[in-house]
C-alpha cells in the first residue's frame, strides 16, 4: 500500500516543497522516480554555488541586509570535521566548497559533458545562476580530471533561459591551463534581466551578454584587465601602460617615451594600443616595479546607449593611491581609467530616465607587502580622498549634477570616494553627500567607507584573492579563529 505522501496530489506536494531547502530537495528527489521528476525542475531553477552567507559576508555593510533578503539557495557544509588541519576560515571553506563550481561546469563543458541532450535540458531549466569561475584553484588539495583545460564561457552560454546571471571570474593564466575561446552561439540571452560580472571576464563574453541591453534592468560591472604578463599570451591588445604620475592629465606621449627601451617606436604612439605587450618574463630586468590591478573598459558606445531600461546600476573599479605610487615605482594605465569613466558616463546618460538605484564603488589598491600595517578601514580612511577622488570629482560628479532631471532616481551609494567620518586626511572643502543632496533633494545619498583591493606580491596586475574575487579584506583574525 502506497504511503500517504506518495498519493498526495502534485499541487499539494509542490506547496510542501516550498518550505524545504535546496539541500533537502536534493535528498528527497532520490526517494522515487516520481519525486525526482517533480523536484528536479525546482532544484535546477535557482543555482547558488557560493558557501553559506558568502554574499552577506562580503557585501558592503550597507547592503548586508538586502543580500540576506534574497534568500539564496546555499548548499550546506558537509557533516563532520575537516579532513586536514586548517588555519583560516577560507582554508576550511576552500576544502569543502572549492570544487562545487568545477563539478557543476563539468556537466556543461564541451569536452567533459557525458550527455549533450541532458546538459541542454538541465541548462534550460535554470532561471537564476550565481557561480564562480576558476575559484577551485584556491583549494590546492582538490584535483580534477580536466584541470589543464577549460570551456567555462561557452558552457555559461548554454543557459539561454537564465533571467539572473552573476559571475565572479578569478584569473587563470594561460601558462597554467588551456581555456577554449568563447564562440558566440546562435541563440540570444533574450530572457536576461539581471547581469552581474566581476573579475576577469573576457570581452567577447561581456559583449554577448549585453546584446539585448535594452531588456536588462539591473547591471553590475566590476571588471579587471588581465595581468600584464599574460596579455600577449592571450593574443589580444593591451591598453597603453603608463607610469604613475601625480598629474592625471599629463601628456601621454611624454609618459610613453619613458618606455623607450622596452617598446618599439610603433608601440609608443600615444593614441594607439599596444598590439603585442611583451611578457615580463621575456624581458630583461626592468626598473618598472609594480603593475597595479587595472580596470577593464569593454563596452562600445552603441552598446552603452542601449541600456535604456536600467533601474539599478552598480559600477566598480580599482584605483591607485598616491602614497603607494611614491613608495613603489608603479605601472598603471590612466588611459584605461579614462576609457572606463567614459563608459560610466555613457551608461549614466543612457539610463537617466529609468534609473532608481545607483551604486559607484571604488576599490583602493594596497600592496600585499605594504609596511604600513593598516587594516581595511584605516587604509580607506587615510586614502579615500586621493587620486581616484579627484578624477571622480572632475569627470563623474558633473554628470550627476547636470540640470537634466533624474525622474526615477531614489538612492545613490558611493563607496571609497570619500571618508564619511571626516578624518584629518579629508579635503576640507570636499563633501560629495552635501553637493548631491543639494542638487537632488529627493534622493537618499550615502557615502560609505568601502573596501580595498590587495595586489599580489608578484605585482603583475593580479589580485591577492580570498573567497571574494575582488578581495574585500573583511575576514578579521577573530573570524579566522
Amino acid at each position: 500500500m502506497p504511503s500517504f505522501v506518495e498519493v498526495l496530489p502534485t499541487e499539494i506536494f509542490l506547496q510542501i516543497l516550498n518550505f524545504l531547502r535546496h539541500h533537502d530537495l536534493s535528498q528527497l528527489m532520490r526517494v522515487s522516480r516520481r519525486y525526482a521528476g517533480i523536484i528536479e525542475p525546482i532544484l535546477w531553477k535557482k543555482i547558488e554555488l557560493h558557501f553559506p552567507e558568502f554574499h552577506e559576508r562580503y557585501a558592503q555593510k550597507e547592503f548586508k541586509e538586502e543580500e540576506g533578503a534574497l534568500q539564496r539557495p546555499y548548499h550546506l557544509l558537509p557533516p563532520g570535521p575537516p579532513t586536514r588541519k586548517t588555519y583560516t576560515y577560507w582554508e576550511r571553506v576552500a576544502e569543502q566548497y572549492g570544487g562545487k563550481s568545477a563539478a557543476f561546469f563539468d556537466i556543461f563543458q564541451s569536452f567533459s559533458m557525458k550527455d549533450k541532450n541532458r546538459a541542454a535540458y538541465l541548462a534550460g531549466l535554470v532561471r537564476w545562476l550565481c557561480v564562480d569561475v576558476n575559484s577551485h584553484l584556491y583549494a590546492p588539495d582538490i584535483v580534477y580530471e580536466w584541470d589543464n583545460k577549460r570551456d567555462l564561457w561557452n558552457a555559461l552560454a548554454l543557459f539561454k533561459n537564465v533571467e539572473y546571471l552573476e559571475v565572479s571570474a578569478f584569473w587563470q593564466s594561460p601558462s597554467w591551463t588551456t581555456t577554449i575561446r568563447f564562440e558566440r552561439p546562435a541563440h540570444e540571452m533574450a530572457k536576461l534581466r539581471t547581469l552581474k560580472l566581476r573579475g576577469f571576464v573576457p570581452r567577447e563574453f561581456v559583449h554577448y551578454m549585453c546584446e539585448n541591453a535594452s531588456s536588462i534592468t539591473s547591471l553590475q560591472l566590476a571588471l579587471l584587465d588581465e595581468p600584464i604578463g599574460d596579455i600577449s599570451a592571450n593574443g589580444r591588445s593591451s591598453l597603453l601602460l603608463e607610469r604613475a604620475t601625480n598629474d592625471y592629465e599629463c601628456d601621454v606621449e611624454h609618459q610613453a617615451m619613458e618606455f623607450s627601451e622596452r617598446f618599439s617606436p610603433e608601440d609608443r604612439e600615444a593614441d594607439q594600443p599596444l598590439e603585442d605587450t611583451p611578457s615580463l618574463e621575456e624581458e630583461p630586468p626592468l626598473e618598472i616595479g609594480y603593475v597595479w590591478p587595472r580596470p577593464f573598459p569593454c563596452l562600445t558606445p552603441s552598446m552603452m546607449s542601449q541600456f535604456t531600461s536600467l533601474t539599478q546600476l552598480y559600477l566598480c573599479k580599482p584605483s591607485d593611491v598616491e602614497d603607494e605610487s611614491d613608495r613603489f615605482d608603479k605601472v598603471l594605465s590612466p588611459k584605461a581609467e579614462r576609457q572606463l569613466f567614459n563608459e560610466w558616463i555613457g551608461l549614466l546618460r543612457a539610463c537617466r530616465n529609468t534609473l532608481v538605484h545607483l551604486i559607484l564603488d571604488q576599490r583602493l589598491v594596497a600592496d600585499e607587502t605594504a609596511p604600513d600595517g593598516t587594516n581595511n578601514d584605516e587604509y580607506m580612511t587615510q586614502y579615500s580622498h586621493d587620486l581616484g577622488y579627484d578624477r571622480f570629482v572632475e569627470l563623474i560628479l558633473p554628470i550627476l549634477l547636470e540640470d537634466e532631471p533624474w525622474p526615477a532616481l531614489r538612492t545613490i551609494h558611493l563607496f571609497g570616494f570619500e571618508d564619511p567620518y571626516r578624518s584629518p586626511w579629508a579635503h576640507p572643502d570636499a563633501n560629495l553627500e552635501k553637493q548631491l543632496t543639494k542638487r537632488l533633494p529627493e534622493v537618499q545619498v550615502v557615502c560609505g567607507l568601502g573596501k580595498r583591493i590587495i595586489s599580489t606580491c608578484e605585482s603583475d596586475g593580479n589580485i591577492n584573492n580570498g573567497p571574494d574575487v575582488l578581495y574585500g579584506d573583511t575576514l578579521s583574525d577573530e573570524e579566522d579563529e
